[in-house]
């Protein structure tokens, strides 16, 4: 199941239209490929008329809106209309729809779709289907008939946390909700009755609960796929000028104009005509026009609505794909001594120079340096950037524009920077001292803390430039106060925000905890390493997410490094974590399960080769639970342990000294293998790698 990337909606406006495939019924063609952009011209032949009937209603999403209850929304919520029929129509060069299903539902038999998803992470609440649907997937539970509250007959199907209904008319599929009640069979069953009770009329339904939904949907009537998301759904940067309380509404369409074309459109709805300036429309269409085979964007104002259209070129779209435009690749090490520093060009057929643009931190670099009297650039070359010209976290940024569009790829160097960081836990100060040789502007420097498990874009707990107006070098230093175990620090240059980083430091609480365990036994074994000894009660043992039976309070009131607790009966794959503190910050984790070593060798025989995968020490497993993952230069394929050869002879186990022949048939060495990995119920018990320098 594919995902949506999260994208800039018209990066004007810096709203987030961050769609989960499951969600989006998505097209993967929707949107060009990062590296694709163009603005080849099409013309449009066919017309389509509006699906709207004279009462304002979707008449053709009508019957499927009308399963969608008031109820499935809970927090931000997106709608979503898909055609498939129509969808199918185009050619697009990227495949076609996708449904947010775990069900084997066959795209090509769903007519239409409507969906919701709520949540952060995007995944589907709700789908109603229409068309001739198949579920082809093995159900979890049996598929009798079942009969609604409002007398709709319908075959159940449970399948992970989904659950779906068939109908002689639609096939509704629903995820397990939290707000279930103890008297149904599973969680997803509270949404599903409240479904049928909205199409008979008995609940109140979506688009009567909140207007804006249809207030969207009727902007773009015409739309094969519609996308609406309200102010809670849109997200935007905190210095951005339109924050989401500024919309009602965006909704995103497409329209199938032909087989090789798309019109796309964007409708948004804001509280007041004052937030439309022309500062604002010009950013929009200079991001409107993103992408291989894009129009130039239409833009029209109708009080507080803003309607942008444009048309995509799918055949310009297919023909950019075919291009291969060079991309680098940061130096793993920078030579600061040297004249410049080289980047190595990973991919990429032989481009001309002239059509290349590098950028170093978005100025325009002069080629007369970067390519260094080169006049192609492919796979292979390097390019350079003088080291006068470094600075941190400097961003290369390396585009390549051709007749069906362009792209761009970008990488950081210069990126990490030496510090040394001592911490106090009794006092809870964390001292930083800078032990680089190359002198740091303190005005660009922040140090920022963090908590525990943050993403890139929170905000941090505390900032501060204690560096201010002082050439930073080896040997300056800085204290922060109050930080506590399981926060991270960070020095950032230009800004406190963890993307800007050039050194990060977790403060890691006191010891760590090692686990041993026993297969045949199936006892685990967890033991405390720690410098000083500590009170006991600091510590707990988790087992999935739960305090485990046995504890280090049950033996004594302080714990020794050396400390062990014994757990029985554990079953392979089981998974816990020992935490510290009031805060349960994490020390160590682990996954029960077995160990083997394994050696892996490559014997030739009449100019073929064969694998042989070794037990050189560890547990007895049964053949039956094995499973090997063979990772070559053609990719990876997994193998049945029981279906190698020479398995016939162990007997049902694999000991150590047993020997197994894998025999693939590659056929040339560039397709030989690389690595072996062992799994027991899929979990990776051991490994072993072929080192061809040794051959």
């Amino acid at each position: 199941m594919n995902k949506c990337p999260r994208r800039t909606l018209l990066g004007g406006i810096g709203s987030t239209l961050a769609i989960g495939a499951a969600g989006c019924l998505s097209t993967p063609g929707d949107e060009s490929p990062a590296g694709n952009e163009s603005g080849t011209d099409t013309e449009t032949e066919t017309e389509t008329e509006s699906d709207t009937d004279e009462n304002g209603a979707d008449a053709e999403f009508g019957p499927l809106l009308e399963y969608l209850p008031a109820s499935a929304v809970d927090g931000p919520t997106t709608l979503v209309t898909v055609d498939t029929d129509a969808l199918a129509e185009a050619n697009e060069p990227y495949g076609g729809p996708s449904l947010g299903s775990p069900f084997d539902i066959d795209p090509d038999a769903v007519s239409n779709a409507v969906a919701v998803e709520t949540d952060e992470n995007y995944a589907t609440s709700i789908i109603v289907l229409s068309g001739d649907v198949l579920l082809e997937s093995e159900p979890k539970s049996e598929s009798n008939p079942r009969e609604s509250p409002d007398g709709t007959e319908y075959d159940r199907y449970e399948l992970d946390s989904h659950v779906a209904a068939v109908t002689d008319d639609v096939t509704v599929v629903v995820r397990s909700d939290e707000r279930a009640e103890a008297e149904h069979e599973t969680d997803s069953d509270v949404l599903l009755e409240a479904a049928f009770e909205a199409a008979a009329g008995d609940t109140e339904r979506l688009l009567g609960a909140d207007p804006v939904y249809e207030d969207a949907l009727e902007t773009l009537p015409d739309g094969d796929r519609r996308i609406v998301m309200t102010s809670e759904t849109i997200t935007t940067a905190e210095d951005d000028d339109i924050q989401p309380e500024d919309l009602e509404f965006v909704v995103y369409g497409q329209t199938v104009l032909g087989p090789d074309t798309i019109e796309l459109r964007y409708g948004i709805r804001f509280t007041d005509a004052a937030h439309i300036t022309d500062e604002l429309l010009a950013e929009i269409e200079d991001d409107f026009g993103y992408g291989a085979g894009h129009d130039e964007p239409e833009i029209t104002v109708d009080d507080t609505l803003v309607t942008v259209s444009t048309v995509i070129d799918l055949e310009a779209q297919r023909k950019a794909q075919e291009i291969e435009s060079p991309r680098v690749r940061s130096p793993m090490e920078i030579d600061r001594d040297a004249d410049s520093v080289e980047l190595d060009v990973t991919r990429g057929d032989p481009t001309p120079v002239e059509d290349l643009t590098l950028e170093l931190n978005d100025e325009v670099y002069d080629p007369d340096v970067w390519a260094a009297g080169q006049e192609t650039i492919e796979e292979g070359d390097t390019i350079r950037i003088a080291t006068d010209d470094l600075e941190p976290n400097l961003q290369l940024t390396l585009r390549h524009e051709h007749a069906y569009g362009g792209s761009a790829t970008s990488t950081t160097i210069n990126s990490h920077f030496a510090f040394e960081a001592d911490y106090d836990l009794q006092t809870e100060t964390l001292t930083l001292e800078y032990a680089d040789e190359i002198p740091l502007d303190g005005d660009e420097l922040h140090l920022a803390v963090y908590e525990e498990r943050t993403g890139f874009d929170d905000d941090s707990l505390e900032s501060t430039q204690p560096w201010t107006g002082q050439e930073v070098t080896d040997g300056a230093t800085a204290t922060l106060d109050g930080v506590l175990a399981g926060h991270t620090v960070i020095v950032g240059w230009r800004s406190d925000s963890r993307r800007d980083s050039i050194y990060s430091y977790y403060v890691q609480p006191p010891g760590y905890a090692s686990t041993d365990y026993d297969y045949e036994s199936k006892t685990l074994e967890v033991t405390l390493e720690l410098e000083d000894p500590r009170p006991a009660a600091e510590y707990q043992l988790l087992v999935e997410d739960e305090p485990a039976p046995v504890q280090w309070t049950d033996d004594a009131d302080t714990v020794d490094s050396g400390a062990t607790v014994t757990l029985e009966d554990v079953d392979v794959g089981t998974a816990g974590t020992i935490v510290w503190g009031d805060d349960d910050v994490r020390v160590s984790g682990f996954t029960a399960r077995p160990s083997i070593t394994l050696d892996l060798e490559r014997q030739s025989d009449d100019g073929d080769d064969n694998y042989t995968l070794e037990h050189l020490g560890g547990d007895q497993l049964p053949t039956s639970s094995l499973e090997v993952v063979v990772w070559s230069d053609a990719g990876r394929e997994s193998i049945a342990f029981e279906d190698l050869e020479d398995v016939e002879d162990l007997e049902g186990t694999f000991s150590e000294g047993d020997v197994v022949s894998l025999d693939l048939d590659f056929e040339a060495e560039a397709d030989g293998i690389r690595h072996v990995n062992l799994e027991y119920d899929d979990q990776q018990i051991g490994a072993a790698m072929f080192d061809r320098d040794e051959d």
